[in-house]
Formats: C-alpha cells, structure tokens, sequence
C-alpha cells in the first residue's frame, strides 16, 4: 500500500514541475499584474450649502453646518451629505455621485425641508429635474452646484432651486 501512495505522489511531483515550467514560460513577456488603488470613504466635518428658490417659495437659504454622518467617495460613489439652515431646514444629497455633471435618477436623490412658518414643506426629486455639477471631489473636500426645476411638495408648493454646496475636512 505504502508503494502504491509514493507512485500516485512521484507522479504528481513530476506533472506539478512540468506545468511550473510551462507556466513560467508563459508568463515570460507578460505585462506586470497591476492593482487596483484602494477605495477611500471620507467622512467631511465641516460644510455649507446656499440655495435661491424661486417659484412659489422666494427667497435665499444658507445652510451653515453639515450633517453628522456626511460621507463620500471621491472621485466617484457612494455619498451622503445633509446640511441645515440656523431654522434647521435640511438640504440632502444622497446616493452615487460622480465629478461633473448629472441629473437625479433612482440611484441619486436631493432632499429639501423647508421652513415657511406656518408649515413644513417637503421636496423630493429623484426623477432627473435636478442637474447636480461636481467641480471637486478628492481627500480634503467636495463641492458643487445644483439646479432644479419645479420641485412639487404633497401639499402642492412648487419650488424652483438653484446653488451651490461644499463639505471638507477640517
């Protein structure tokens, strides 16, 4: 028995070196593998977004800090980033985002809240009547401009917006 496992394993020895050889010679002339850079999540701690709104709400909003958790991933991926006003409405960006220029879809979603004093007013777009431009997105920051067109709340407000946002590492 002790014979029949030495030959079964000589055996494979020998097809193991063969195919080594064959396989470096193959490999002779061959570009180097590369790999892929590792992808990097930031998580920014300071921001500010300020839009003009138009249509039945007029008037400008300055959102002066940035919403905890706000991450991205430069320069194309995930990110979620929220800013509120001193009246604590929230301005969001939410999902992928990619440097230059999109528009809204199923995978990317602008959120307004809105404080008009007698109401809260809600405004979602998800359906392209939004153009978000990224100028920059790297490891210390990202920033941009967005427009949107008649944006409808449930209670029927349409809103016009247009502006600008940043959010960086401090």
């Amino acid at each position: 028995m002790r014979r029949a496992v030495a030959i079964v394993v000589a055996l494979g020895v020998g097809t193991s070196a063969a195919s080594c050889e064959e396989l470096r010679r193959g490999l002779e002339g061959s570009p180097a593998p590369t790999v892929a850079p590792a992808v990097r999540t930031v998580e920014p701690d300071r921001g500010r977004a300020i839009l003009s709104l138009g249509g039945d709400v007029r008037g400008r909003v300055t959102f002066v800090a940035l919403l905890p958790p706000a991450r991205y991933t430069p320069p194309s991926g995930p990110a979620v980033l929220g800013w509120r006003s001193e009246r604590f409405e929230v301005l969001t960006i939410e999902g992928l985002v990619a440097a230059g220029s999109q528009r809204t879809s199923a995978t990317l979603r602008v959120q307004l809240l809105l404080d008009l004093g007698d109401r809260l007013v809600a405004l979602v777009d998800e359906e392209g009547r939004c153009a978000i431009r990224v100028g920059r997105a790297d490891d210390r920051a990202i920033a941009g401009t967005m427009r949107c067109r008649r944006l409808v709340a449930e209670d029927g407000t349409a809103v016009r917006m247009r502006g600008s946002f940043e959010a960086d590492v401090g």
